[in-house]
């Protein structure tokens, strides 16, 4: 039972979004607005639809039977093929980290200033030495420490453990200097979910360690932000309303979408990075940044993974969520079963699932990178293991 409450894209979902509603309807208005600086926005229209986003997801889950736990299927052959690709990737996300990071190690005084100003004085600091596109690569340790797990439980060669230490060490840098804690999330939970599917008999001990590191992760808000409100809050306090904001100021835009009636784009925002270079600006995207900067918070702008679909695809985004559902079963069955593209694919799906009360991680340009990486094996795995390359 523990192993589908921590995988299943039925519960994991319904869970989430659960405690996002609690979370948002508990909070009082005078709390979220000296905390986060904006008022609640009260919307019948706005939770029926998000209950609908959600409620469709959960459907789509239905729409596909489900498959009981299967040995891992894995050749020689694929586990010689996920270690080269696994280098591979690790070696493109350690020149990302080089560029990004190598001021840090010229110049000492960034740790004086992490620990005097916090993240918000380290961050754009280093940003002006990051070189777009470059930096990016650091984006392929996802891919990295998916391919080099899988081959670490199924061949328990220790070397592989080395690689995948190293990519998490160098997201441990992102995180207390940028405040990018889903950096480190993002290479954690392909680690851990891999595991778990290797030993699915571990998954209470895997459940309690992930939540100690949870603690941990978040723990590092103190240096991100509480020099701001250390005059307001304690600690301890600072870091709980912190997280409340987290889950209910994501609803809170939600209900700011739905209430200002938002044009939908004819391209879809999903590309907004791609514009970016172009130099074209979707309405809608302004639209948002500007009632942001006039009504909410910059800071808090976050409209959750579902406000991210109706973002792109209005009242047709509840098709949508039931599409994704189904695709998430699809994976979750392929994961169950131990096959390639399961294990390959359903981290990021999980990455989702416990992000979407806050983004649509699937559709983030900070995926573009591993998920290519990772089509790219499925690809050229037939030819590769026919010609018996490996």
């Amino acid at each position: 039972m523990c192993f589908r409450l921590l995988t299943s894209p039925l519960y994991v979902v319904s869970i989430i979004n659960a405690v996002a509603i609690l979370a948002f309807a508990l909070c009082p208005d005078n709390i979220m607005f000296s905390f986060a600086g904006e008022h609640k926005i009260i919307s019948a229209k706005g939770f029926l639809l998000y209950i609908s986003f959600v409620g469709a997801f959960i459907l789509g889950t239905f729409c596909l039977r489900g498959k009981k736990l299967s040995p891992v299927q894995l050749s020689s052959g694929d586990t010689k093929l996920l270690r080269c690709f696994g280098l591979l990737f690790f070696c493109l996300s350690i020149c990302g980290y080089l560029l990004w990071f190598g001021d840090l190690a010229q110049d000492p005084t960034y740790v004086k200033i992490l620990f005097t100003r916090g993240t918000y004085a380290t961050r754009p600091l280093l940003e002006e030495k990051m070189i777009p596109g470059f930096t990016t690569l650091t984006q392929f340790a996802i891919a990295g420490v998916t391919c080099l797990s899988i081959t670490f439980f199924k061949t328990r060669q220790k070397k592989d453990t080395i690689f995948i230490v190293i990519l998490i060490g160098m997201s441990l840098l992102r995180m207390f200097f940028f405040g990018e804690r889903l950096a480190f999330i993002e290479l954690v939970v392909p680690f851990f979910f891999v595991k778990l599917r290797f030993e699915p008999w571990e998954s209470k001990k895997i459940a309690f360690l992930g939540l100690t590191l949870f603690i941990v992760a978040w723990s590092t808000e103190l240096l991100r932000s509480f020099f701001v409100y250390s005059k307001t809050y304690e600690p301890a306090q600072f870091l709980f309303y912190r997280l409340i904001m987290y889950f209910s100021t994501s609803l809170n835009n939600f209900m700011l979408i739905v209430h200002s009636n938002f044009p939908v784009d004819l391209f879809p925002i999903t590309l907004k990075a791609l514009y970016k270079q172009l130099g074209y600006a979707p309405e809608s995207q302004t639209l948002y940044h500007y009632l942001l900067e006039t009504k909410l918070n910059l800071e808090y702008n976050n409209k959750s993974g579902w406000g991210a679909i109706f973002f792109e695809f209005g009242y047709a985004g509840i098709v949508v969520s039931l599409g994704l559902g189904m695709l998430s079963k699809l994976i979750y069955n392929k994961y169950k079963q131990g096959v390639m593209d399961g294990l390959l694919f359903y981290p990021l799906f999980l990455l989702f699932f416990y992000q979407s009360y806050r983004i649509l991680f699937l559709n983030d340009s900070r995926i573009f990178y591993p998920l290519g990486g990772l089509l790219l094996i499925v690809l050229i795995k037939p030819i590769v293991l026919k010609r018996k390359v490996l």
